[in-house]
């Protein structure tokens, strides 16, 4: 994904744009703070939300352009079985399966963390 965006970059960008890649909440940064905090898609994807806005919180100043994209986190397993069925439905059933898989995986969090 991260060799993707590269390849994309045009000449001028490809001089002021970085790419990084690590894990989160333990993710090393090389600046304490930026000017753009970009975030894609990623935080239906963890388990404890709050690692993002921790992070965000973390490496931000005063000022700093913040944009987080996202998808919505589904209310319950039918809900999450209906968006599998519109937006990957054509996906190899394999992804949808682990959609699912992970859906439940969240709920068991979000279960014991709440008990």
């Amino acid at each position: 994904m991260l060799n993707h965006a590269k390849s994309a970059l045009t000449p001028d960008l490809s001089e002021r744009i970085s790419f990084i890649q690590g894990l989160l909440p333990d993710v090393i940064l090389p600046q304490s703070s930026y000017e753009i905090i970009f975030s894609n898609s990623l935080l239906h994807h963890l388990p404890d939300p709050q690692t993002l806005w921790q992070t965000i919180k973390k490496y931000s100043r005063p000022g700093t352009r913040i944009i987080i994209m996202d998808l919505l986190r589904p209310a319950g397993i039918e809900d999450a079985q209906l968006m599998v069925n519109n937006y990957a439905a054509s996906e190899p059933e394999f992804c949808n399966g682990i959609f699912i898989i992970l859906y439940w995986r969240l709920l068991a969090y979000q279960k014991l963390k709440h008990s």
